[in-house]
């Protein structure tokens, strides 16, 4: 195994087992008050970890191609759409663990009745951070596609008749699988959202309680959406700032061009920006949640159904 294949291994290691950690840790310090919220909280917490571990992975991988660390000859619409594959199966494998949450047995079921909407169990902060990183992404792929000279080139005029050009750049190619990618996220999000809110009360616990842990969920599906929007958003433009930096230097290569300090600073200040952004959906993404589990309390008076 030579030194690269380790570096990426390494790297796709530590984005499975750091956010499941954190997610492990997290399920640890809530309270719950009763055996069937400490049945519930578990169950969550193993299907949020099973749902993170391949999903951090995958987007590890992906970071690892745009960089330039493996995959070189890969499709940027890969790059693109490999992402939001992930992402599903990440949002189904949270859905599956909301529909198999452990259920009362016995002749008698009790749980209080609540009709809860997705605005329930979702932060109105959380709800827009999602809707911004998806206009960012959106506009940030119009504007790469209307600056590039063709679908994933962009060129510069270097004489009264000539012009070189440069890849890879983000152009039309690329921004319409952005445009699948983001409906694709958005519809996932809200699908599941919308399950966490409308899923049968727990047994046993309180609305508090029931409530909190619904918006666990609801906010492990957010940021999921948050962290690819953000990714995908930082990936565009570091690939835009290798083909401003490889047109700075004459572009294609097949003609002498006289070298562009403008395109050269431009390219780097979209790999700084590029790289903040990334490191800054990360640091969103793992924020811990200022959401602690409400103190137990005796469960509130239930419908009985029979």
């Amino acid at each position: 195994m030579d030194i690269q294949t380790m570096l990426i291994a390494s790297v796709a290691t530590i984005a499975t087992v750091v956010p499941a950690a954190v997610l492990i840790r997290d399920g640890r310090r809530g309270s719950a008050p009763s055996d069937s919220a400490r049945r519930a909280l578990r169950h969550t917490t193993i299907a949020s970890t099973v749902a993170t571990a391949p999903l951090g992975a995958t987007l590890a991988l992906v970071a690892a191609a745009l960089v330039g660390a493996v995959g070189s000859s890969a499709s940027p619409r890969t790059l693109v759409l490999v992402p939001v594959i992930a992402l599903v199966a990440y949002l189904g494998i949270l859905a599956v663990g909301e529909l198999t949450l452990p259920r009362p047995t016995g002749p008698v079921r009790e749980a209080s009745v609540v009709r809860r909407s997705a605005g329930d169990v979702t932060s109105a902060a959380d709800r827009n951070l999602v809707w911004a990183c998806a206009a960012t992404a959106l506009g940030t792929a119009t504007v790469l596609a209307l600056i590039a000279s063709g679908p994933r080139s962009i060129s510069r005029v270097v004489g009264r008749y000539e012009s070189v050009t440069a890849t890879p750049f983000p152009g039309w190619s690329v921004a319409l699988p952005v445009v699948v990618t983001i409906t694709v996220t958005l519809l996932g999000a809200g699908a599941v959202t919308r399950l966490v809110a409308a899923r049968p009360a727990l047994a046993g616990v309180d609305g508090a309680w029931d409530l909190w842990l619904r918006r666990r969920i609801a906010r492990q599906a957010l940021r999921g959406a948050q962290l690819v929007l953000g990714l995908m958003i930082g990936g565009l433009l570091l690939v835009a700032s290798v083909g401003l930096r490889e047109l700075a230097f004459g572009g294609d290569g097949v003609r002498a061009a006289p070298e562009s300090s403008v395109h050269e600073v431009a390219g780097w200040a979209l790999t700084v920006l590029a790289l903040a952004i990334g490191v800054l959906a990360l640091g969103i993404a793992l924020r811990p949640a200022r959401d602690p589990a409400p103190e137990p309390s005796p469960a509130p008076t239930a419908a009985v159904a029979r």
